[in-house]
């Protein structure tokens, strides 16, 4: 017969995954149909263009793993939508996707965001049993549920996510290394570590402390289990290089520019400082009062009896120092660090509880001032992104306002309106691409002019101001300097502008307040005077800090339309 305390912790691991899925769920259709999160589309894009024929990744500085899985789910959407007779062939699902992708979105986000989500932090119960108790278990989950840059990107379809599904799964490889280095313990690790650098290629830093756990296990038998212990090392090593061969096949099959690709990542890495991502990522990701706990926990490993939580101690120091040398200021880089540093928060909630009769009222004291600061952002951030957009209020706007057909100059493309543009430009890129035989971008367009003919919405002559001329994605061209006077020798009247950064163009904002009239504006913030964001840091999809996430009432950005003065 179950005991009580089992079913106590039965009920209590379902009462928090359905706190994870819920606090993931909500939202989750967050701009759709159209698109405010900057790095989605390169997953979505991808997996169409494979269905498009072009077997070639675009952008292959991320790994095809996640875009092949999402691609694979829309097969099986496609077989559902052609036996229901929805879709007649593949160029109609293509020009579905077009018209409205809202359905493509929502499934990628569902299963590789809110489900992968809450699944992590079931792995992370059972990681946490393992390693140390169920409580362990129990608390480190309820702190993963609820942590705000978890719970966020959640939302989103994007590799961070998948990644920590892997990540934490490898740690039970890991602890079999760890505790006994059996054959297929280390065929196993392999396994993980090559999906993990599929599914994001940082995800290799696993390899770290699995190597601290196979060395603690080995040293300590003497220079014959050093030497005994190297076949196992060249296993795993082997195991690791083929399963990311097979999971990303972009990297050899075109090795040339694969290589290329990556080694033009270090051009937008570097030196972020000690501080950056302890002080603005990992306190808004988490709050201060769990990572104070966490700061406990992993002390508390160093003691005896802690060696289950050093190979992981191993991960969160070496994956922060490279943090700290070799990253972007964005908070989500220090994702993968998060379940863990929920688990050594456990440990430390855990041992600040004490033994005593008051343990239990402890432990709900330091608990509720641990999810306090991440669950009240989650619930901030998801009204936020249950809400219409910015962006879509003034697209509704200008389509009831500005006549189709005119020519309208946009400012940085991500915070604009998603305005459609005329059959003509799309004739335009179809004829600039032909040369290159770009095969998905050309079926897009295809796809595009097809949907433009079904389409009642109004279009336009779109025109993007940018610094560099040259260059820039297919479909945020044509490019035109920030100046008035370009803008009048193009017969341009309309002008879009987003207020994102006041150091930005601040002669060309002044130009305009004196050679046009602000015919519209578009706030989201509470307070409508408020002209700037609260973070210098670059909005991906949703805001991140309290004070930004407590100040809106929308997401995106201050939005003004002008109208050039004759």
């Amino acid at each position: 017969m179950m005991s009580r305390a089992r079913i106590d912790g039965r009920v209590l691991l379902g009462g928090i995954l359905l706190l994870a899925l819920g606090l993931r769920g909500w939202g989750v259709s967050f701009g759709l149909p159209h698109l405010y999160h900057a790095d989605e589309p390169i997953i979505i894009n991808q997996a169409m263009a494979y269905g498009a024929g072009s077997l070639k990744p675009v952008y292959l500085k991320i790994p095809q793993l996640i875009s092949q899985l999402v691609f694979l789910c829309y097969g099986g959407f496609f077989v559902i939508l052609r036996i229901l007779g929805v879709v007649p062939s593949p160029d109609a699902f293509g020009q579905l996707f077009l018209k409205d992708p809202t359905a493509f979105y929502l499934i990628a986000r569902i299963i590789f965001g809110v489900l992968l989500g809450a699944f992590s932090v079931y792995l992370l119960y059972k990681l946490g049993k393992r390693l140390r108790s169920g409580n362990h278990g129990l608390i480190a989950g309820f702190l993963l549920a609820t942590a705000f840059l978890h719970v966020r990107d959640s939302h989103f379809i994007y590799m961070d996510i998948p990644l920590l599904c892997v990540l934490i799964a490898g740690f039970f490889c890991i602890e079999d290394v760890r505790v006994r280095g059996w054959k297929r313990d280390y065929l196993r690790f392999g396994f993980f570590a090559g999906m993990a650098a599929a599914v994001k290629y940082n995800g290799i830093f696993i390899v770290v402390p699995f190597l601290a756990a196979h060395a603690g296990r080995i040293v300590r038998g003497g220079l014959r289990k050093i030497i005994s212990g190297m076949p196992l090392l060249i296993l795993a090593g082997v195991m690791t290089l083929v399963t990311f061969a097979l999971l990303n096949p972009g990297s050899w099959i075109f090795a040339p520019d694969f290589f290329s690709d990556t080694s033009k990542m270090s051009e937008f890495q570097g030196f972020i400082g000690w501080t950056h991502h302890l002080f603005y990522s990992l306190t808004g990701a988490v709050g201060v009062p769990l990572l104070l706990a966490a700061a406990l926990g992993m002390a508390l490993s160093l003691r005896a009896g802690g060696a289950p939580l050093r190979p992981m101690l191993v991960f969160v120091s070496i994956y922060y120092f490279v943090l700290c040398v070799y990253s972007q200021e964005h908070d989500r880089y220090v994702l993968p660090l998060i379940p863990f540093l929920c688990l050594f928060a456990a440990e430390g909630l855990l041992f600040l509880s004490g033994s005593g009769p008051r343990k239990n009222v402890l432990l709900g004291i330091f608990l509720t001032l641990s999810v306090l600061p991440s669950l009240s952002k989650d619930i901030m951030c998801d009204r936020l992104l249950a809400r219409t957009d910015i962006r879509t209020v003034a697209l509704n706007w200008v389509e009831k306002n500005v006549p189709a057909g005119r020519k309208i100059a946009l400012d940085v493309p991500f915070f604009m309106p998603r305005l459609k543009p005329t059959v003509a430009q799309l004739l335009e890129k179809e004829q600039q691409i032909l040369p290159a035989g770009r095969k998905a971008d050309l079926k897009r367009i295809q796809w595009m002019k097809a949907s433009a003919l079904q389409d009642t919405a109004p279009r336009y002559e779109l025109f993007f101001m940018n610094d560099d001329l040259a260059g820039g994605f297919l479909f945020s061209q044509p490019r035109i300097p920030y100046s008035v006077d370009a803008l009048r020798a193009l017969g341009i009247r309309t002008v879009i502008i987003a207020k994102v950064n006041k150091n930005q163009h601040p002669d060309f904002y002044a130009e305009l307040g004196r050679k046009a009239r602000r015919i519209a504006r578009f706030s989201p913030y509470k307070n409508n005077s408020r002209e700037w964001p609260v973070s210098a840091v670059p909005l991906t999809g949703a805001p991140f800090l309290w004070t930004d996430l407590a100040s809106r009432e929308r997401n995106g950005h201050v939005i003004e339309i002008f109208e050039l003065i004759d």
